[in-house]
């Protein structure tokens, strides 16, 4: 550890280092560390032990694939959260987000792309605040990198919790739903595609209402009730967070069409891709000749610029279809890679029902033939010698459970269908799902309506969509 201390010397500057104090290294990526910090100027809480915290988006090996950051642009944009650049501000000023335990990454970076998509994502965590979400509270540049102070969350990601134990509770795996769906609704709200959705970026933690709590950061692989059905998760005790905006985009407001309120934008993405087809004389072609001359019904509008050639970017087996049609990125394309396609916010629903479908089964989301994965995952006979063996006795290694589809509830599986939609005219967007019964409730008399948390603005599905401020100003 104090190799590593003296390694973190030479690049942490003296305004962070008045500003908070270094309590150990969370975890180390290919390009750059994650430390847990203590603010030095705001109230204190019992600090977490060693094994408590973990930063937001360091998973339990510690690794860190966000891209990351040699040099930086100007930082004018940046008004709604603290930059440490500014002799002028004190270490008091700097902590003056009221966050007494922290998670501080340390980001380098030598490649163009890797620089610019670092930047993105201190642009839209410096504007966003979502209960659901992660945020960056501050962050300065330093010698060859920039440190950014994050919001700390502390427990497993999903996919960690699906490694152990398979198919989450039902209770849990609606309350991560819920909360996704929110975090998600809320990003396109502001005109923000993360692109990079799934299990693994989901952190599930707990309100530690007693500031005085301190757990081990293993206790939840023991907890058996996060795979027991007849479990109840409170979501005032339990919450989900997004992380890992390494890839996410936000949306310039000619991008998402000036006044336009989510769910026109949605209808407007969907017709867009349509039309595409029809142009399409390599793959549709059959298609384009036996269509109707009339325009087509509801939900489709051709007046709007699409977006075209964005970066072909994301996790393979969570990515939706249209943004596996790859092309080589052409001279006028802006985008940051060669390989592009054309896709907007509604490729996040694909992602966000493949998540869904995941918790719910336990199911590797790239498995194709899931009677066979089950049937190898399964085997009664050998539980039975297992269970006859044991003595009665608890076994130290959890047995994974699988689910097929239709062993989940109905509504569950009906809004999984929805956001999974091969066709993007079809699919179902995120923040109208809010208004799916799975998700807001009321699918039976011990089953109340709930309301979903929001973020700084609220925006109803027929709201504009309020742009980021460094998408206006790029």
């Amino acid at each position: 550890m104090s190799q590593q201390n003296n390694m973190s010397n030479k690049e942490w500057p003296p305004e962070i280092e008045q500003a908070y104090e270094r309590v150990r290294v969370l975890g180390q990526g290919a390009f750059g560390a994650v430390w847990l910090a203590k603010a030095k100027y705001t109230s204190s809480l019992v600090l977490p032990t060693e094994k408590t915290a973990r930063a937001c988006d360091a998973g339990e090996n510690g690794d860190d694939d966000d891209a990351s950051i040699e040099s930086f642009e100007d930082d004018d944009q940046f008004d709604s959260r603290v930059s440490l650049t500014s002799p002028a501000r004190s270490a008091a000023d700097i902590t003056s987000h009221d966050a007494p335990y922290v998670a501080i990454k340390c980001i380098h970076a030598s490649k163009e792309p890797e620089i610019k998509y670092a930047s993105r994502e201190i642009d839209i965590l410096s504007e966003i605040n979502h209960p659901n979400a992660i945020r960056c509270l501050a962050h300065v540049k330093a010698p060859h990198s920039r440190l950014v102070v994050l919001t700390l969350a502390d427990g497993p990601n999903l996919q960690q919790v699906v490694d152990v134990g398979g198919a989450l509770s039902i209770s849990l795996a609606r309350l991560a739903a819920r909360h996704l769906i929110a975090a998600v609704s809320y990003l396109h709200g502001r005109g923000v595609i993360h692109r990079d959705i799934k299990p693994d970026n989901c952190i599930l933690m707990k309100h530690h209402h007693n500031p005085s709590y301190i757990s081990h950061h293993d206790d939840w692989m023991t907890n058996d009730s996060l795979w027991n059905d007849k479990a109840i998760f409170d979501e005032n005790k339990w919450k989900l967070v997004l992380v890992d905006f390494g890839l996410a985009k936000a949306l310039t407001p000619q991008q998402v069409g000036v006044r336009q309120s989510v769910k026109q934008i949605f209808d407007r993405q969907a017709s867009q891709h349509y039309q595409n087809k029809l142009e399409s004389d390599e793959d549709f072609s059959d298609t384009k000749k036996n269509m109707p001359t009339s325009p087509p019904k509801r939900g489709f509008s051709f007046e709007r610029i699409p977006i075209r050639a964005m970066s072909a970017v994301g996790t393979r087996s969570y990515a939706a279809p249209e943004v596996m049609k790859v092309r080589t990125r052409s001279c006028r394309d802006e985008a940051l890679t060669n390989c592009v396609s054309d896709y907007g916010f509604i490729s996040d629903s694909y992602s966000v029902g493949s998540t869904i479908k995941v918790l719910l089964t336990g199911v590797p989301a790239d498995v194709e033939d899931v009677v066979r994965f089950v049937s190898a995952n399964t085997n009664l006979f050998m539980d039975v010698i297992s269970a006859i063996f044991s003595c009665g006795k608890k076994s130290k290694i959890r047995k994974k459970r699988y689910k097929f589809l239709d062993e989940t509830p109905r509504q569950a599986r009906e809004l999984i269908v929805k956001l999974m939609k091969a066709k993007v005219e079809e699919r179902l967007a995120v923040p109208l799902a809010r208004d799916e019964p799975w998700i807001k409730g009321g699918c039976g008399v011990d089953d109340p309506v709930v309301a979903l948390p929001e973020g700084d603005i609220v925006i109803g599905n027929s709201d504009p969509v309020v742009c980021l401020k460094c998408a206006v100003h790029h």
